[in-house]
C-alpha cells in the first residue's frame, strides 16, 4: 500500500477506504454518495463531504479523525479517551483545556501551533496560573470545542456536537427557522402575472425558460431577472423550479470538472442559499462570478473548484447579491438557443 498523506481529508480518506478492502464505488454505495463525489474528495479537489457522518461510518472511522486529523481513528475511539468521565468534574478552565487536549490528541505544543497561543500561554492556563485568556475562541476551535463549554463547562457531548455543526456550517433548529421564514416572506413579494404563458401551460408540461447573459443588468433583481428583454433565447426545464428561473450559460472553466464551458445552467433566484450549494453571484461592482457557497465561522466564501485556478477561495463581501441557486444542468450537446 503506497503512503498516504494523513494531514489532510482526501489522504485519510484513501487510507481509511483502503484498509477497509474498499473500491470507490463500493464506498459510495456505503455512505449513499456519488462515485465522482469520492474521487473529488480524495483528489483534494473537493474539501468538505455534505454527508461526513455517513461516510465515517462506512470507513468504520471516528468523525474527528475523518475530518481533522485528530483522536484515534477508529470509529470506537471513546472507549480509548475516558469520555465516561462526569461533566461534574471538569470544574475548571484548567482542567477542561487540559482534558479537551488529551482527547485530541494532541501535545501542548501543537495546541499552540494550531491556536496561534505559545505553548507558555497553553501550560500556564492548565497549571491554572492563568485564569482566562481573550484568545478563548481560538483555543476552541483548535479544539472543536464551543467556547462557551471551555468558560463554563457543562454537557460535553452536547458542546462537541454544537462545535461540528459550526465547523460544518450546519444551522440550528432556530437558524433553520429564521431561514424558512425569510423564504416564505420573500415568496409573499413575488409578483404573480395571471396572464403570462407560464401559467397557461398544462400541468407537468416542460417550462421553455429565458437564457440570461452574464452581464445582463438584469441580474441586479433576481426575482425579476426572468423578465429581462435582453435574454439570449430559450430552452425547456426538465427540473422543477419556481415560476422566476432562468438558463445561463457557463462561460469559462471556474466550475471544472464538474460543469463544463458552455453547459447551461438552471438558476433558481427563490431558493435559499445554503452551505455547499453552487451559486451565481453579483459583487458590490456587479461584475457576476459561479461557485460553490461556503459558510463558515468566520463568514461566506465562493469557491472555485477547478484545481488550476491559483486562488480558489474569494469572501463574499457586505453588499454582495446572491443571484440564484444552481438546481439543474444541461450538458453542451443539449444545450442549444
Amino acid at each position: 500500500m503506497k503512503p498516504f498523506d494523513l494531514t489532510t481529508l482526501g489522504g485519510r480518506i484513501a487510507f481509511a477506504r483502503k484498509t477497509q478492502k474498499l473500491t470507490q464505488a463500493e464506498l459510495a454505495k456505503l455512505a449513499g454518495i456519488g462515485q465522482s463525489s469520492i474521487a473529488l474528495l480524495e483528489s483534494g479537489s473537493t474539501k468538505a463531504p455534505q454527508r461526513a457522518l455517513e461516510l465515517a461510518q462506512a470507513l468504520q472511522v471516528s468523525l474527528e479523525w475523518l475530518l481533522h486529523g485528530e483522536s484515534p481513528p477508529t470509529s470506537n475511539s471513546s472507549k480509548l479517551t475516558p469520555d465516561l468521565i462526569q461533566d461534574s468534574k471538569l470544574t475548571s478552565l484548567a482542567v477542561r483545556l487540559a482534558f479537551r487536549r488529551e482527547q485530541c490528541g494532541l501535545t501542548q505544543a501543537q495546541l499552540a501551533d494550531k491556536s496561534g497561543l505559545s505553548q507558555a500561554t497553553i501550560g500556564n492556563l492548565e497549571t491554572g496560573r492563568n485564569k482566562g485568556t481573550k484568545r478563548i475562541l481560538e483555543l476552541a476551535l483548535a479544539l472543536h470545542i464551543t467556547p462557551e463549554w471551555l468558560l463554563h463547562g457543562g454537557n460535553l457531548n452536547a458542546a462537541k456536537g454544537n462545535a461540528l455543526r459550526r465547523d460544518l456550517a450546519v444551522p440550528t433548529s432556530e437558524q433553520r427557522l429564521e431561514r424558512e421564514m425569510q423564504r416564505l416572506l420573500s415568496m409573499q413579494v413575488i409578483p404573480v402575472e395571471t396572464k403570462s404563458p407560464r401559467n397557461a401551460l398544462p400541468a407537468n408540461a416542460p417550462l421553455t425558460l429565458p437564457i440570461i447573459d452574464w452581464f445582463d443588468q438584469a441580474l441586479a433583481t433576481p426575482l425579476q431577472t426572468y423578465l429581462s428583454h435582453e435574454s439570449r433565447g430559450s430552452f425547456p426545464s426538465p427540473f422543477k423550479q419556481s415560476p422566476s428561473s432562468f438558463w445561463m450559460r457557463v462561460p469559462t472553466d471556474v466550475m471544472s470538472p464538474e460543469y463544463q464551458e458552455n453547459d447551461l445552467i438552471l438558476v433558481d433566484p427563490e431558493l435559499l442559499a445554503r452551505n455547499n450549494d453552487d451559486i451565481v453571484v453579483r459583487d458590490t461592482n456587479g461584475t457576476p462570478e459561479f461557485g460553490r457557497l461556503r459558510q463558515t465561522f468566520d463568514g461566506r466564501y465562493i469557491e472555485i473548484l477547478n484545481p488550476l485556478y491559483p486562488v480558489r477561495m474569494k469572501r463574499l463581501e457586505k453588499g454582495s447579491v446572491v443571484v440564484g441557486v444552481v438546481n439543474g444542468m444541461v450538458r453542451q450537446p443539449r444545450a442549444r438557443d
